[in-house]
């Protein structure tokens, strides 16, 4: 960056000043490359804002570049790989450790102000470090190539929009994108149009606002609350202190509310700040009900608005789906990848000790968050049950290593907590590939 913290290189958006207080994809995105969006409301128009701001900018794609860049896509999908090598320790949760993170990037109007003495590097996804964080520049091959994605996928969410109906063309598209990623840029309003957020917002109008102010006999759930957002991604700078802190608090105090009989458990804080991360408060609320609502594990149908991701399970009380889904995991295991099995048999190594945390918040405690981003892609695309595939994903990238380890050292794997200590890189392309390779199975 230079001395006014903007990136070298970077491709310079022209955007209108009447559209410099609206959000085009919700709190704190950005545009490829880095190029930051103002944070706020999200206006119908958003969408369209942004395609007439790439189309009217400096930053033009024209219809030749856009062919050239097409042809170029499962090119860049590859060299993806590559330029993520630099940025895949970013954004841990262990950051107190300061291993390894991606390029640092200027805070969104929409996060807090941190205080200079403790924010010491912040990474791309704005996590802090105790140490400088880098990564490399993307070329301008790769920029353009990343705009036009952006582009394919803004029109994608506005036609979805307007046509209000989820045609198997629609999702069949939807399927092939998701499977080469979602720019961080329009992230948000991708997981708003698979949660189908917008219709919640549509047919419960004004319920948010009503759940929130509603006061619960049972203080010991606020209480409870109150004491875990300490504890819910702590480095951060979204949730450190201050405003994200209270719209976290407000959303599971809300949802709390919305659904009494379940209440709160503390899992449910991970995943709502990371919907927090990229929309509104509002939005963050209705995607966590989707991921709730009842359902059997395979892609929840987007325009049903009574079925869901089926997740609530995994809060209850004494935790009954997520020793279902360990045990489910177990038999996995034992079929797909026997000699590993053997092996944690042999070293009593038990799933029990280490699986949990991948079922209860899809990986979120535990997995550099780079690649997270890319799971929870998957999964709201595919359905939960893809965080089984995952699972035997992380344990066929590790079993060669595994094989040879006695307990101690396996545990540190398949926790992932040797990625925090060695600064060892993990390749999520490689890791939906692997989890991928056990669908036709």
């Amino acid at each position: 960056p230079d001395a006014k913290g903007t990136e070298k290189g970077a491709v310079k958006l022209h955007v209108p000043s009447s559209e410099k207080s609206k959000s085009v994809v919700g709190a704190g995105g950005t545009l490829g490359g880095g190029r930051s969006l103002p944070a706020g409301t999200a206006p119908e128009n958003a969408i369209d804002d942004a395609i007439s701001a790439w189309a009217g900018g400096t930053a033009t794609v024209g219809a030749k570049d856009k062919g050239k860049a097409k042809g170029k896509v499962s090119r860049f999908s590859r060299r993806r790989s590559s330029r993520r090598a630099s940025t895949q320790t970013a954004g841990r949760r262990g950051a107190p450790r300061g291993k390894g993170a991606a390029g640092p990037v200027l805070l969104s109007p929409s996060t807090p102000e941190l205080p200079l003495a403790n924010a010491n590097f912040v990474d791309r996804w704005g996590f802090v470090h105790d140490r400088p964080v880098h990564s490399r520049m993307l070329t301008p091959d790769e920029r353009k190539e990343e705009m036009v994605m952006e582009l394919d996928w803004l029109r994608l969410v506005k036609k979805f929009k307007q046509n209000e109906q989820y045609t198997p063309k629609a999702r069949k598209k939807i399927v092939k994108r998701i499977r080469r990623g979602v720019p961080m840029s329009v992230r948000g309003a991708v997981w708003r149009m698979l949660c189908n957020v917008d219709e919640y917002k549509r047919i419960y109008s004004g319920e948010y606002a009503r759940l929130i102010k509603y006061q619960s006999e049972d203080i010991t759930i606020s209480e409870q609350i109150e004491r875990d957002l300490d504890r819910t991604f702590p480095t951060h700078v979204l949730f450190r202190e201050g405003r994200g802190q209270k719209s976290l608090g407000r959303v599971l105090k809300a949802y709390s509310n919305y659904n009494p009989k379940l209440g709160y458990c503390q899992g449910m804080g991970f995943i709502a700040a990371l919907f927090l991360m990229l929309m509104e408060e509002e939005d963050a609320f209705w995607c966590l009900v989707k991921m709730c609502l009842p359902g059997d594990g395979t892609y929840a149908d987007t325009y049903d608005l009574r079925r869901g991701y089926g997740m609530e399970g995994l809060f209850e009380e004494r935790l009954p789906m997520v020793w279902e889904c360990v045990f489910i995991f177990e038999r996995l295991l034992k079929q797909f990848l026997p000699a590993l099995n053997a092996h944690l048999d042999a070293e009593d190594v038990v799933a029990g000790t280490y699986a949990p945390q991948y079922f209860i918040t899809v990986f979120l405690y535990n997995m550099p968050f780079p690649a997270v981003l890319r799971v929870w892609d998957m999964v709201l695309c595919y359905g939960y049950n893809l965080v089984f595939l995952f699972s035997l994903g992380i344990m066929d990238m590790y079993k060669d290593t595994m094989m040879r380890m006695d307990f101690d050292e396996i545990m540190k794997h398949v926790k992932l907590e040797h990625l925090y200590v060695t600064d060892e890189m993990l390749d999520e392309e490689e890791l939906v590939d692997r989890a991928l390779s056990h669908v036709g199975e």
